[in-house]
């Protein structure tokens, strides 16, 4: 009995282990905005050539471009779904002082970034450019007045969005539930069938001890 139980239990944890595995790799091979490269670990002395330092500056000009791409296109967004949705018109300088008032409340990462590495002006002057690209985009599809215009593309980076399917969730949940009630039934059924065993012995040693008892003889009786 307790040999069964722990073969279903590790099938069941197999199962759930492959099935998370499988779904995680599936998630990451249909991603194709994945990007990689970045290590954090390149030093100046251990490292014998510049692979570990180039391959992390790539990983930052692709995540450069990409955000501030991303960045165009969501404010784009933005001002036609006003128009779509039949709302006031928004305030792309607005917008644009916001994101500059955001941007200096970050605190710096570490303590290099304290010694001005990075300047106010230096993102202000590009934050005010992307503004500016994003009012031209808008203005042109406002223009166009496409009945069927999409939102222009912008992709969460890995770990901020992640897939979920509730239906296989729910799955887990349920062949959870049902392995932890199979081993509550197998328990207790075998709780039953241990007493139904001591009682069947007590009750066939009780018909031996009567079988051993001496008979009274019909002489012992009439005496």
């Amino acid at each position: 009995m307790v040999l069964y139980l722990f073969k279903n239990g590790l099938f069941f944890l197999l199962f759930v282990y492959y099935g998370f595995e499988a779904g995680v790799s599936a998630e990451v091979i249909n991603d194709a905005t994945i990007l990689t490269g970045c290590s954090s670990h390149c030093t100046l002395n251990f490292d014998k050539n510049l692979e570990c330092w180039n391959k992390t500056l790539k990983f930052y000009e692709q995540t450069l471009v990409g955000g501030l791409r991303h960045y165009s296109n969501v404010l784009t967004n933005i001002g036609f779904w006003s128009i779509r949705n039949k709302k006031p018109p928004i305030d792309f300088k607005k917008y644009g002082g916001e994101t500059i008032a955001r941007m200096r409340k970050i605190e710096p990462g570490n303590a290099e970034d304290e010694d001005a590495v990075i300047e106010p002006t230096d993102y202000e002057q590009i934050v005010e450019k992307l503004v500016e690209k994003s009012q031209i985009a808008f203005e042109t599809m406002v223009r166009k007045d496409n009945p069927n215009q999409i939102p222009l593309p912008s992709v969460c980076p890995l770990g901020c969005e992640k897939a979920w399917d509730p239906w296989y969730l729910m799955f887990l949940i349920s062949a959870g539930i049902s392995v932890i009630l199979g081993f509550v039934t197998m328990i207790f059924v075998w709780f039953l069938d241990k007493r139904d065993t001591e009682e069947a012995r007590l009750e066939l040693a009780e018909c031996e001890i009567v079988k051993l008892q001496p008979k009274e003889s019909i002489a012992d009786k009439i005496k």
